[in-house]
């Protein structure tokens, strides 16, 4: 948390650098997961709630890039069961695991507004995530993938509104290859942003 705290203060403070334009927060309901072939297949996709800040630089009326700075959770839960005996399922017991991987993630977003009514815009870009906390030692400390999606656009005389369905997918493997296993797991998240800014 404090990692991502700096982030968005070198972000604010940078911008008067960069050029004057849109600064502002956003807020997801993000579902992710894990993708790999030695997964268990009955695992369970994670909610988690995703804040961050961003800045908007326009280069003409339809296009600009937003970079963004996140804390974002990635993992699965899994019901893991033990079978004490075959004939009688209420011997069997039941155990929940729970695999979290926290990210302070930098995803810079080319985004073009389409001219659509009612302000329709798609976006697209990389993302890297730095690993600052995890439940189980066996995920690396960077992910590095791509994001893209697609949105709307509200002008008020006070703030801008957007809100944005959004996907990101690991490109890199995130496991551990120190582990005694190969392994190729890769993260993947969907989620519904709402995002306010204000004009620098």
């Amino acid at each position: 948390m404090k990692l991502f705290l700096t982030s968005c203060i070198i972000l604010l403070l940078a911008s008067p650098i960069i050029g004057q334009n849109n600064i502002g927060v956003e807020l997801g309901l993000t579902f992710a997961n894990l993708t790999g072939d030695s997964l268990p297949d009955d695992r369970e996709a994670i909610t988690a709630i995703t804040p961050g800040i961003f800045y908007e630089y326009e280069f003409t009326e339809k296009l600009s890039l937003k970079t963004i700075v996140s804390y974002e959770t990635r993992g699965y839960d899994y019901d893991l069961v033990f079978v004490a005996d075959p004939n009688d399922p209420d011997f069997n017991s039941v155990t929940n695991i729970e695999f979290r991987g926290r990210y302070i993630t930098l995803t810079p977003l080319v985004r073009y507004k389409t001219g659509l009514s009612p302000n329709l815009f798609i976006n697209a870009g990389p993302y890297l995530g730095l690993l600052v906390e995890d439940s189980a030692p066996v995920e690396k400390s960077v992910d590095v993938g791509a994001t893209i999606g697609a949105g709307i656009h509200v002008n008020t005389p006070v703030v801008d509104i957007s809100a944005e369905v959004r996907g990101s997918f690991g490109l890199t493997n995130t496991f551990d290859s120190a582990l005694p296993v190969e392994e190729n797991i890769k993260t993947i998240a969907y989620g519904l942003v709402v995002g306010v800014s204000k004009s620098l």
